[in-house]
């Protein structure tokens, strides 16, 4: 029945209704340009269930089923919703990707890890939603645990990737910078980082583990 609801709105409607929960009802309404009383009554229906992430992520599902970029997307969010959106992005570009991946005999875990990347690889992925950049001693320390943790799930998907690419995502957007050759990418250039990441692999350009 929800998903019939969320199928009947337009792209629009279903933008704003996710940028509200990030902006509430009124900034919503200035930002889009909407009729306020139209909307009124699709938040009056809808809006409690913001509160729910299974109900943003088939928000997040339909828009872009329909051709929405996950860029554009990316400003609408919160941040609970970012490592989503990243996981559906990797999906739609053919890899195979697990969320929340368990480090052995450890209590750590990895955001996304997703197989069937270039030369026999597989990327381990962090999703950050900073409000401002890290100092380059936080930076390093983020890079510093997330090779430790490629490396230890090297051994535990050897049979599946001989290669892995740890990388961080970020919602926020800006350059993209390297530390130590790992690439910390706002979500806005992930789309050229992968199409380069062939190239970059085989001319040492980003650290593979």
């Amino acid at each position: 029945m929800i998903m019939s609801t969320l199928n009947s709105l337009s792209s629009l409607y279903l933008k704003a209704l996710l940028n509200s929960f990030k902006d509430g009802f009124d900034e919503t309404v200035g930002k889009f340009g909407l009729v306020r009383s139209e909307f009124r009554e699709i938040y009056d229906r809808l809006g409690g269930r913001l509160v729910d992430k299974d109900f943003r992520e088939e928000i997040i599902e339909i828009l872009l089923y329909r051709g929405e970029s996950p860029e554009d997307i990316a400003e609408l969010i919160e941040w609970q919703d970012f490592e989503y959106l990243v996981y559906r992005f990797l999906e739609a570009r053919g890899f195979r990707v697990f969320r929340g991946v368990r480090i052995p005999r450890t209590r750590y875990e990895v955001d996304l890890v997703a197989f069937g990347g270039p030369l026999d690889s597989c990327l381990v992925v962090e999703c950050k939603r900073w409000g401002r950049i890290p100092s380059p001693s936080q930076l390093r320390r983020i890079v510093d645990a997330l090779v430790m943790k490629a490396t230890a799930l090297k051994s535990l998907y050897a049979d599946e990737c001989s290669r892995m690419v740890p990388m961080v995502v970020t919602l926020r957007k800006g350059k993209q910078v390297y530390v130590d050759y790992v690439p910390i990418i706002p979500i806005n250039f992930l789309r050229n980082f992968l199409g380069e990441l062939t190239g970059l692999m085989l001319d040492g350009g980003v650290r593979v583990i």
